[in-house]
């Protein structure tokens, strides 16, 4: 009986989520039958279900909602807001006894006295006249009444409590039994499973690197075998981790419809990409912070009614939330239509609470002010509310964000409405992360906080070190960038070419990351290379220190401790010294405004030219040994994270005019490693196969003179040298193309 309860608890709970969202647009299409034949058949499969079990509680209140709901169904009563309201608390019932019957196997004890009196009052009072047909014309298409529908496939169902359905088997005509295509799991199995792919990929990564020093050809071939499968095996694993963010997603249309009725406003939510899939431990973190920004959206964002009219909008405000996937991470925006935020009135209350001086708020760009409102009890409202006004609520969703390895990001246009970006990893179970040595001692930063390296040698780079308020910063093509120390901040001793505390020095690697929309750079004595680590929580002694997001073990079977990057820069006053250095002045006007510059991948052709690709249509990259390469179907392919890869060799595929080298005294050095750039789009991922990586950087990208071959979008002067801009996707296609085309099939 255990089993077969936790089954009926399992699946209420899935039809109240589909029943809650139907009840809200219920309210917006009154006259839909189908919709309100749906509602009853979930509300009657508990209630008799309930019968079985003898939850005698659960029952009445079921049994109530069923009866107001016939009369719906019969078209006595219009499902009007206070009918809508009545059946919501409804449902808010029916989970706190599913709850109890989860926790402790009995249904408890329940106040359901005014809710059962509240759907009864409904019921009796019959406030309006039964609902008539349609005048002849008043409407046309098909008769959506109740006896209409039954002709395409609803079946009415009997209101007989006798004939109690099997107990958790029935099943609605939306909700087909699972057959042999699915099976319900525990929870704690997938936990378990992920946790043995982590022990295996930890033993892949020490298989692997044991194998890289071996010398062995058989011992190699066996890894890349084990590398394979294992990568296959971890994505198959934490495919059944996935859920598709429509479990957050469908409880909004709830809050939104209470938090406008509680405010006297008309809203209209519109949801896109709910089945884009999260890690189900992403899931949970990011619950919260979404839900607070969508209340805020409509209690702070959206005017009432009159005041939209007089601004000349629609009296209904409207909601958008949009999520997708995009290079590894999931985007989530919410987008609303209301008053916007005036950066005068962030301006004034930052100036207020002393976030920052006067004069340095008075030189701030309005999309620099903005990131004030995330600042700790910052907030512009005018009134308070049980939602907002408390100065409670950014600050906390962004730290709950970055705490995961997400961000936000805020835009807003006043009296057009405001923006909310977040991004998110889609799991953090196993990540991809950046090893790097300080003091002798290894460290592990998650690559989706990392931007660029920059390499601190006497040659040059080092020159750009200054002083402000003797902090040292890093003039990073005209942005100044605080520099942190590794060493410091973790207070390391030992061997390591350090220079004075404080300052990094020569031939150290500065890492730049971001936190809080906030760059700067991490000074480490050398970066090894990056990996796909296993997450494992601190031990208790080490919780005590702030900067470490976990501990992971490497290929040579040693620990290294994660970073929190957010942390670590909070903890060295970089996300504080924001509020003065956001607003001081960068490069005397030489950098173009930062909304119009965009990361770009710089590599250098075997002739010595140079190419770009930006930065967005870039996946991964990746470096390949030439004896990896393998051919099918008439195309160059390398295994790549459990999937055939196809390889394009950019400089092959061009049509090249030079045969010599335009610096004759650089001639091409031939490199035994392949540089492989991942593209990849929604619809198909390729490597493109480059002579050198040169570096990245952000441009404002201005073609000056058109591309003179093919694939080659123009040319502009990027960094002193004249450089063609690739053009990606019109390459891809013309040799993948070309190639289906010859070989009659699919590539």
């Amino acid at each position: 009986m255990d089993e077969v309860i936790r089954e009926f608890v399992a699946e209420s709970r899935e039809n109240l989520q589909r029943m809650e969202q139907e009840l809200v647009l219920l309210e917006t299409k009154p006259d839909d039958a189908e919709t309100v034949a749906d509602i009853f058949r979930t509300i009657h499969t508990i209630k008799g279900t309930c019968g079985f079990f003898e939850f005698g509680g659960l029952e009445a209140v079921a049994h109530a909602g069923e009866s107001l709901l016939s009369k719906v169904r019969d078209r006595v009563l219009v499902p009007d807001a206070e009918v809508i309201s009545a059946l919501l608390a409804l449902i808010d019932a029916v989970r706190s006894f599913l709850a109890n019957i989860d926790a402790t196997g009995s249904e408890g004890e329940v106040d359901t006295a005014r809710v059962i009196e509240r759907l009864s009052a409904l019921e009796r009072e019959q406030r309006q006249t039964p609902l008539d047909q349609p005048e002849e014309g008043e409407r046309g298409g098909v008769d959506v009444s109740a006896g209409a529908r039954e002709d395409i496939g609803a079946t009415p169902v009997e209101e007989n409590a006798d004939s109690t359905p099997p107990p958790a088997r029935q099943q609605t005509a939306t909700n087909p039994a699972p057959g042999q295509s699915s099976v319900r799991l525990d929870v704690g199995l997938l936990d378990t499973m992920m946790g043995l792919v982590g022990e295996l990929v930890l033993a892949r990564n020490q298989v692997v690197e044991h194998a890289a020093h071996a010398g062995s050809p058989s011992l190699s071939a066996v890894s890349q075998r084990l590398n394979v499968v294992t990568s296959r095996l971890q994505e198959t694993v934490m495919q059944t981790r996935m859920q598709p963010i429509d479990t957050i997603f469908g409880a909004l249309p709830r809050l939104v419809r209470d938090t406008s009725l509680a405010g006297g406003k008309r809203v209209r939510l519109t949801l896109d990409g709910s089945d884009t899939e999260l890690d189900r431990t992403v899931i949970e973190a990011v619950k919260d912070p979404l839900t607070h920004l969508v209340r805020n959206a409509v209690d702070h964002g959206i005017e009432a009614p009159p005041v939209r009219h007089r601004a000349g909008k629609a009296e209904e405000g409207h909601v958008h939330l949009h999520a997708s996937h995009e290079n590894g991470q999931v985007i989530i925006a919410i987008s609303d239509d209301g008053a916007g935020i005036d950066s005068d009135d962030i301006r004034a209350r930052a100036l207020e609470l002393g976030l920052a001086e006067e004069d340095r708020l008075s030189r701030a760009s309005d999309s620099e002010i903005l990131q004030l409102a995330f600042s700790p009890g910052l907030s512009t409202a005018r009134r308070i509310t049980n939602v907002s006004g408390r100065g409670v609520g950014l600050d906390v969703v962004r730290n709950n964000i970055e705490r995961i390895g997400g961000s936000v990001d805020l835009t807003s246009t006043p009296g057009v409405g405001t923006t909310v970006r977040i991004r998110l990893p889609m799991t953090l179970a196993i990540i991809q992360a950046l090893l790097v040595r300080s003091r002798g001692q290894r460290f592990a930063i998650p690559q989706l906080s990392t931007m660029e390296l920059v390499g601190l040698d006497a040659g040059g780079a080092s020159r750009h070190i200054e002083h402000v308020h003797a902090a040292p910063v890093f003039r990073l093509r005209g942005k100044l960038l605080p520099i942190i120390h590794l060493a410091d901040q973790l207070g390391l001793d030992g061997d390591g070419d350090d220079g004075p505390r404080g300052a990094p020095a020569q031939g150290q690697v500065l890492v730049v990351l971001r936190a809080n929309d906030r760059e700067f750079g991490l000074a480490v004595d050398a970066v090894d290379e990056t990996q796909e680590i296993v997450v494992k929580p601190l031990s208790r002694l080490l919780h005590r220190i702030p900067i470490l997001a976990g501990t992971t073990i490497l290929g040579d079977g040693k620990v290294a401790l994660i970073l929190d990057v957010a942390a670590l820069a909070q903890r060295a006053n970089v996300i504080n010294e924001r509020r003065e250095a956001i607003l001081s002045p960068q490069a005397d006007g030489v950098a173009a405004p930062l909304d119009a510059r965009e990361a770009v991948l710089l590599f250098s052709s075997p002739d010595d030219g140079r190419m770009a690709i930006p930065l967005t249509d870039v996946a991964h990259l990746h470096t390949v040994d030439p004896a990896s390469v393998e051919r099918a179907g008439g195309l160059e392919v390398i295994q790549y994270r459990g999937e055939i890869l196809p390889l394009i060799r950019v400089h092959e595929a061009l049509d090249e005019r030079r045969r010599r080298p335009r610096r004759a005294e650089e001639e091409p050095s031939r490199s035994s490693t392949l540089f492989v750039v991942i593209y990849a789009t929604p619809q198909r991922r390729v490597g493109l196969v480059v002579d050198r990586i040169v570096d990245i950087v952000e441009e404002t990208l201005e073609v000056q003179r058109p591309g003179t071959r093919d694939c080659v979008a123009g040319t502009m002067v990027m960094r002193g040298r004249i450089t063609e801009i690739l053009d990606v996707e019109g390459l891809v296609s013309r040799m993948l193309d070309a190639e289906d085309v010859a070989a009659g099939g699919d590539v």
